[in-house]
Formats: structure tokens, sequence, C-alpha cells
């Protein structure tokens, strides 16, 4: 009887797995923990988002990039003069990025697009490497994914202003403190001056001396009480050290280690806000003016902690319906509740108990969607691991199968709200502003034109190369060119904002009609607006 002759597999090549899910999984495990998978999705992100940005905002809009025409621009025009000016609600890193910046470009607008750019980029390539040390390496994939999804993280990309390259720093705060199974002095020294360099963007970044009390409370790397006493002490000197110059200088300059106007935004939305408007408020004199923020507190206590209390609940439920939706909310608060379900590490607590420190930190001002930013790493971390089900150590394919599915359709829904979103805000910038500033700059030559012009945002100062003066306030018009008159500005530039804001000043809009005073330079028609000159 003849013998079947069996083929051997040979000893060096293993059976070839034809389970496409199991193949898809171990791709998605070597992509995550490739050493460069950072880099690569930052690249792939900085390419992309440049492409938008570049191509399609083109003009500052009249929201918060207001604050950088109103604020930065002239900070940086004076540092390039040689003055450090002391701002009064931000320190100075951005402007002086904001002018180093435009040394190399030649124009603030594309210093700010470049700085952004390089923020959020450097923000989405650090907050996947600490994710990746705390959780998972799949965890820091899907997170990493998400954010580039975000139409907020997307917004503050091309929006000028400290928010990106102030979560940049906190971000970078946080990896060097957190990222390491052991502590290294030199890693805290630099958690602690990336802290200071976010403090000196942002003035709540004073919220990163949160990090000495946990480091002594958490224990993070099983420290006895000498070296964990020695590692908080450190933080908080170099910290101190780093701030130390310009503390000296606002010292000198304004009276106060720690200058800040901040405490004005504080009055007004515990305080004010239900009792006048908020230019009011900042234009006319008030009860509130040269208080501290001790004082504010001291003023009316109950008044000032139910302010607080009211806005956590309502702040806390901002973030989560407008900077992550309602269903990434869900999975974040299921992922909450699976971390704690089993204990979760001290680095990972501190990481959470950060965040929210954070958050605490902007309670007593005004909500806007910007300001939580920061928290963004981790709440999706959070809906990460409610989408994963982290902790349960659940190792059914199918149940791995629908998460990834629900990963992937998150991902989806978020980037076609991010479109959604971010169509018509990318392009919001008054276009009737450029075509009046352009009109303005062909047709009256260098040696006629005057020195300074009114309105009430600066964008049309910008664009035509004036002087910006702030619109007065004024009951009529005629009151206003009286005033503008004795203040000696050259023009007044009426558009949108001046009448949405001070319709008593709308009749202007109307350039046929004649205005003793006035002289009509240029108008727009869609919207409509009016440059005169002041005679």
């Amino acid at each position: 009887m003849p013998q079947m002759r069996v083929k051997k597999r040979e000893k060096d090549k293993p059976p070839v797995d034809k389970n496409v899910l199991a193949q898809f999984g171990r791709l998605v495990k070597q992509t995550a923990a490739w050493q460069y998978t950072g880099i690569v999705l930052g690249a792939l992100y900085l390419i992309i988002a440049g492409l938008i940005t570049f191509r399609y905002h083109r003009i500052l809009d009249f929201g918060m990039e207001s604050d950088f025409l109103f604020e930065f621009v002239p900070l940086a025009k004076r540092l390039g003069e040689g003055t450090l000016e002391v701002g009064p609600y931000r320190g100075p890193v951005y402007p002086i990025l904001l002018q180093g910046g435009k040394a190399i470009t030649g124009d603030y607008f594309i210093a700010g697009l470049i700085i952004g750019l390089l923020a959020a980029t450097v923000t989405l390539i650090v907050t996947f490497s600490l994710i990746r040390k705390l959780f998972t390496p799949e965890i820091a994939l899907a997170v990493a994914l998400l954010m580039m999804a975000n139409p907020y993280f997307f917004m503050y990309t091309y929006q000028l202003g400290t928010d990106m390259p102030f979560v940049a720093l906190v971000t970078c705060s946080f990896y060097f403190l957190l990222a390491g199974d052991e502590m290294k002095w030199r890693r805290l020294a630099a958690s602690a001056f990336f802290g200071a360099l976010a403090f000196l963007t942002r003035y709540n970044g004073i919220t990163i001396l949160a990090v000495p009390v946990l480091i002594l409370l958490a224990n993070p790397w099983k420290l006895d009480w000498k070296r964990r006493s020695l590692a908080a002490a450190l933080f908080t000197l170099v910290f101190f050290a780093s701030i130390a110059p310009w503390g000296i200088y606002s010292l000198k300059e304004k009276g106060s280690f720690f200058y800040s106007e901040n405490q004005r935004n504080i009055a007004f939305e515990i305080y004010a806000k239900d009792q006048v408007s908020r230019e009011d408020f900042f234009s006319k004199s008030n009860p509130f003016d040269g208080m501290s923020i001790p004082a504010l507190i001291k003023y009316n206590p109950p008044v000032f902690f139910g302010a607080l209390a009211t806005n956590f609940l309502q702040h806390g439920l901002y973030t989560f319906q407008y900077l992550i939706g309602l269903v990434t909310s869900v999975f974040a608060v299921a992922g909450l509740v699976l971390l704690l379900i089993r204990k979760m590490t001290a680095r990972q607590a501190i990481f959470l108990l950060l965040n929210l420190a954070f958050f605490m930190a902007l309670l007593p001002v005004h909500f806007e969607i910007r300001y939580p930013l920061f928290m963004l790493g981790a709440l999706l971390t959070l809906a990460v691991c409610g989408l994963f089900l982290v902790n349960l150590n659940i190792e059914n394919s199918f149940v791995r199968v629908v998460s990834v599915l629900a990963l992937v359709g998150l991902a989806l829904y978020t980037s076609l709200n991010s479109y959604q979103i971010n169509r018509g805000q990318i392009a919001s910038g008054p276009a009737e502003v450029i075509a009046v500033a352009d009109w303005f700059k062909v047709n009256v030559p260098p040696e006629s034109r005057g020195v300074s012009v009114a309105a009430r945002k600066p964008h049309i100062a910008y664009y035509t190369g004036l002087d910006y003066v702030p619109l007065p306030v004024a009951s009529t018009p005629n009151e206003l060119i009286q005033q503008l008159k004795e203040q000696k500005v050259s023009y007044l530039y009426i558009g949108r904002m001046e009448s949405q804001f001070r319709p008593q000043l709308r009749g202007l809009l109307d350039a046929r009609r004649p205005w003793p005073g006035l002289k009509k330079i240029a108008a727009s028609d869609q919207p409509v607006s009016v440059l005169y000159e002041i005679e």
C-alpha cells in the first residue's frame, strides 16, 4: 500500500493568519507603537492645515482676532522699535514670537499664521507621545486622530492669538512631568520651564503651580518624603527663576511683580455683567477700578463663590457640548467611570487633575470655547477609554471590532462637523474693510495721507497702515465729529461693527447725506461701510 507523503511546514515560517481583522489589529498596534508615528501625524496635519489656512484665511475676523490687532501687533511693533512694553492682560512670549516671525516673513499676519500652525503641530505630536506613555499606543493613536478632526482644534490653528501657543506650552510641560516612569531632575526642570513660558503667554498658566502639591500628595514616582519634597521645591524654584526677569521688569515699570489687569474681567463677570454693557464697563469708571483679586473676593464673598459654582456647572456643560460634542461627551464620562472602577495610576490621576485645575482657574471669567482648549487631549483620552472599554479586560474580537467601528464613525462625524463649522468661519473676515483699504492705498498718495483713523475695531487701521484710535463714546454723529476734531484724528470709519454696537451713529453709513466736518473718501456696498476724512 503506497504511503501518503505529508508536506511538513518549515520551522522558520509561521502559519499564515487569514483572519483579516487580526491582521488589521496587528497593523494598528504596530503603527501606534512605531517611534515616528507622532511625527508623521504632525507633519500630515501641518501640511493639510497649512494648505487650507493659506488658501482660505486671508483676512482677520471681527471676533477673537481683534485681540491680535488690539493688543499683540502694537506690543510687537513697540518691541521692534526697541521698547518692551508690559501689556495689561498677557505676558511677553507671544509678542516676542510675533515680532520674530515678522522679521522673517515681513508681515504680522503671516507670522501669526505660521506660529499657530507650528503650535498646533507641536500640541498634536506631544499629546500623542504623552498619551502613549500614560495609557497605550492604541489609545494615543485614536486620540490624535480625533484631535486632528476636532473643529475647534483646527479653528484655533488658523485663528491668530495666544490660544494654540499656550496649549502647546502647557502640553509640553505635562509631557516632561508625566512621560517618565521615574523622576529625573532635568525632565522636572524642563516641565517647570515650559510651565513658566505658558504663564508668560497667558497668566492663567500660574495654575501649573499645582504640580508641586500633586507631587507631594500623589507621589507619582514612589519617592520618599525627602526626595518628594526636593522634587516639589525644584519645580517651584525653576518656575519662579524663569519668570523672575519679567516679574522684576513689571515691578519696575508697573509697580507689581505680577502685574495684570485681568481682575477687571473678573469684576465684570462676577458683579457687573447683568447691570451694564461690557463696552460701558471698560470705557467708564466703576466702583471696581483698582481692586485686586483678593479685594474682589472680599467685596461680596457669597456672590463671588456663588458665581464660581454656577460657572463650574455652566462652563463644564459648554465645554462638553461644544468642545467635544455630546456624543463624544457620553464616551468621555464612560471612560472616566471605567478608570475609576479600576484604580488609575498616579500619573494618570495627575494628568486629569491638572486639567481640572486649569479649568477651575478660568471660572471667574466669561466662557469662550477657546479657553478650555487645553483640555481637549484629556477629554478625548477619556472618550477613547470609554470607546475601548478600558480596564474591563475584554478579549472578545467582536467587541473590539465594534469599538473600532465606533471610533471610525465618531472620527467621520467629528470631521463633518468641523467642515460645517469652519467652512464659513475661516473666510469670515470683513472683505469690506479690505475693499476700502485697497482703494485708499491706491488713490490717496502717501504724502497726502493723514495719520490716524477712528473705528470700533482696529482692522481698517491695520490694512491702511494708519494709527488706530478707539471710537469715542458719543450720543450723536455731530458729537462724535466734534470729539474727533478735538483729538486731531484724520479719518473716521463706519461699518457693520460701528452701526451694530453704536446704533446712534448708524446714519453715518449714508454717505450721500452731507455731514458737516466730514468728507467721504471711500465706500463699499456689500456690506455698506464708509471712510470719511475729518476736515
